[in-house]
């Protein structure tokens, strides 16, 4: 095929991340609506806490083919770090990293970067070093890397941090307005195999499938270490749980507050992240989940990154 290229805050974490459940409002949003209510998923206007429980029989598997076996067996291109995994449908597919980046993944960016900094978009100019604040063995994501960090280690690896995907086109960073959008939201598109499911391995959710707080590891594993946290696509791991993950979406001044980022120009401002970590439960672990509230130049050891590439 050819290509044309052209909440309720969770305290699991630190106390800062605002997260929203399918169909639930976005804190601090007015009138936006995470996910679309598919084949039985939701039952009224959930809150972010409210259990959202399928009918049964609603388990739902990525359907149909229409040419998606043929698009899907494009080549994802040659590059660095993880391997990737096409998805979407003939009229919009893209690239997605199979896992998380890993320690070994980031350690190459590093050594080869030594101290240049460049490859970073206007906003990260305060950012002086890539060096991560966590390592670990070679398998484990690599965490403790803020946005600008995320961004500058996907342009090295040939790919791009994710971000919206129109037409088979990269159309840019995803905004406010395209955050229920599981149509050109590539993160979106890719965990619930474009808004088929809510958790990327089904619709009902299997607290045993994924690392998370309900497994009590206590901290990140190595990837693809959880069989069972696989999909929306065949060949993705651990879309939700082990970190949250940066991507290329909408960054606000924060709340007020001695945290916030109101002041502290774009470093300060409050990024969006996806999937949940391993201290994280319930609808935290949903695909249409939210997490906002890490500012920019957040390195936690909860937050790592997976690249998106046409």
């Amino acid at each position: 095929m050819k290509r044309s290229r052209t909440p309720a805050r969770v305290a699991a974490l630190t106390g800062l991340f605002v997260c929203a459940a399918a169909c639930a409002k976005v804190a601090g949003i007015d009138d936006l609506e995470i996910g679309q209510c598919k084949g039985g998923l939701c039952t009224g206007d959930a809150g972010p806490t409210d259990d959202v429980t399928p009918e049964d029989g609603d388990v739902l598997e990525p359907t149909g083919d229409g040419g998606l076996a043929d698009a899907l067996a494009e080549p994802c291109p040659a590059a660095k770090g993880s391997p990737m995994v096409r998805v979407g449908s003939p009229a919009n597919n893209f690239c997605i990293d199979a896992t998380e980046a890993t320690v070994a993944d980031y350690r190459a960016f590093t050594t080869e970067k030594g101290t240049d900094v460049s490859g970073q978009p206007p906003q990260c100019a305060w950012n002086t070093s890539y060096a991560a604040a966590f390592g670990g063995a070679d398998d484990i994501p690599i965490a403790g890397i803020d946005w600008c960090d995320a961004y500058a280690f996907c342009k090295w690896a040939g790919k791009r941090l994710c971000g919206k995907q129109t037409n088979n086109t990269f159309a840019g960073p995803v905004r406010a307005a395209d955050l229920n959008d599981f149509n050109s939201h590539e993160w979106l598109l890719a965990c619930s195999a474009q808004g088929q499911l809510r958790y990327p391995y089904g619709s009902i959710q299997k607290p045993s499938a994924c690392n998370t707080g309900e497994n009590d590891a206590g901290k990140s594993l190595p990837v693809r270490s959880k069989p069972e946290c696989v999909g929306g696509y065949p060949g993705l791991y651990d879309l939700v749980g082990n970190l949250w993950e940066w991507y290329d979406g909408p960054c606000v001044a924060g709340d007020a507050g001695a945290d916030a980022g109101d002041a502290g120009g774009p470093a300060k401002e409050e990024c969006y992240v996806k999937g949940g970590a391993f201290a994280n439960v319930g609808t935290n672990l949903d695909c249409r989940a939210e997490g906002r509230g890490a500012t920019r130049d957040r390195r936690g050891q909860d937050i790592g990154v997976r690249c998106c590439a046409d």
